[in-house]
């Protein structure tokens, strides 16, 4: 629900005023935000509202600020986000010739499953997983996920009541 607005009735918070006359006009969310029913504007959350496609490369994960997203590359990976990001290798000459959790494979560190490589590191997905209260880190075929502990419901990524 829209309201009016002037130069001298001002739209409510982070809203914007469109003049469609001399000195007055109505109130809409800007770039990024919808307007709810009770006539405030909420963030949209683009990482997880907008399914018809993909909003960032391959090994890149999608990260809401407000009014917008951020594309990062996933730990491991370096490039450009939005297009895809690539494997970070790390030379080495021999089998002992690897960090902590890495092999020598053909010339290159690799971390060993599950590890993933963050800087020249190889740690535990769940290490980098920040769960909410009451939730904690499972690994899945599709990484790290965040659950509610057993009798606890809600958002395992905000907090589980």
């Amino acid at each position: 629900v829209s309201r009016n607005c002037s130069t001298t009735n001002p739209c409510p918070k982070n809203q914007e005023c469109v003049f469609t006359g001399v000195g007055y006009g109505f109130c809409i969310c800007p770039h990024g935000y919808t307007m709810e029913a009770n006539g405030y504007c909420r963030d949209i959350n683009e990482c997880t509202e907008i399914e018809d496609w993909a909003l960032c490369g391959p090994n890149a994960e999608c990260i809401n600020i407000p009014g917008s997203y951020d594309c990062v590359c996933t730990p491991s990976y370096t490039g450009n986000p939005k297009k895809g990001c690539s494997l970070i290798n790390i030379p080495c000459h021999g089998e002992n010739n690897c960090p902590q959790n890495q092999k020598c494979v053909q010339g290159q560190c690799h971390c060993l499953p599950p590890y993933v490589l963050q800087g020249k590191v190889c740690k535990h997905p769940c290490d980098l997983k920040i769960c909410g209260q009451y939730a904690g880190c499972v690994l899945t075929d599709y990484g790290a996920k965040c659950e509610c502990n057993e009798g606890f419901t809600g958002n395992p990524n905000q907090g589980c009541l």
